[in-house]
């Protein structure tokens, strides 16, 4: 049936736009990467400084899309279990991706 194989060759269309590599608006390669991060340890209950790390992560996906080489992007995810459960948290202030609490 021909309308089966239309509906075929929009799936392959779609999941090749759907990897990880896509070509972003400057013509580069553009790499995507997850940096997934507790906004504080089950272990010990320290606390990194998550705000000043989000930012370095993002700064360094503006720097490599400005090059012309292959573009990194990074999206950042906060594991917020440990520290919602000792204090409040403010998703606005520390504007990650995405968020967790497991």
């Amino acid at each position: 049936d021909s309308s089966s194989e239309g509906t075929n060759m929009d799936s392959v269309e779609e999941n090749k736009t759907a990897g990880a590599d896509q070509i972003n608006d400057h013509g580069q390669r553009q790499h995507h990467h997850l940096l997934v991060l507790p906004a504080e340890c089950n272990f010990g209950g320290d606390r990194a400084n998550v705000r000043q790390i989000i930012a370095t992560a993002r700064a360094a996906s503006s720097s490599s899309m400005r090059q012309e080489v292959n573009a990194q992007k990074w999206h950042i995810m906060l594991d917020l279990a440990k520290a919602a459960a000792t204090g409040p948290i403010n998703l606005q202030q520390l504007d990650p991706d995405f968020a967790c609490i497991s």
